[in-house]
């Protein structure tokens, strides 16, 4: 994806951070700015998480258009109506997405969020359930 990069390049960017850290900190004590110096030191700290929370990002997506791929074929072979494989196969990769979303909030050390959209979830969960219920019950009939 980078090919056009030397691997000197990277530590070039890694210095030019690291200088810019550097000198945030000293004109944040002259003139005053230190909060932009503490917004970059975070930044560099987290910059592996978020590295790892793209990597795990890329490869969910990936993994979920073969595995929509491998779940559509197989329910394709037990006869099923075509409505109802794309239904599941679509509720099996919205599923698949959700995990690998909280995942990478997880990764990313944002557990109030991850927390807000657990509780999200459980309540769309618990509304779809009570409104499902009526019409579950007449097609059981």
């Amino acid at each position: 994806m980078f090919d056009y990069l030397c691997p000197g390049t990277y530590f070039f960017f890694i210095a030019l951070i690291a200088g810019v850290l550097e000198f945030s900190k000293i004109a944040g004590a002259a003139v005053g700015i230190t909060k932009l110096g503490e917004w970059l030191d975070a930044l560099v700290v987290m910059l592996p998480n978020l590295v790892l929370a793209t990597l795990v990002l890329g490869i969910s997506l990936f993994a979920a258009r073969y595995l929509k791929k491998i779940m559509r074929n197989g329910l394709m072979r037990t006869g099923a109506n075509e409505t109802v494989v794309s239904f599941l196969t679509n509720i099996i990769v919205a599923v698949f997405m959700l995990v690998s979303l909280f995942v990478v909030l997880n990764s990313l050390n944002l557990d109030d969020a991850l927390t807000a959209l657990l509780d999200t979830a459980g309540v769309a969960g618990l509304a779809v359930g009570l409104a499902l219920q009526n019409p579950l019950i007449t097609i059981k009939k």
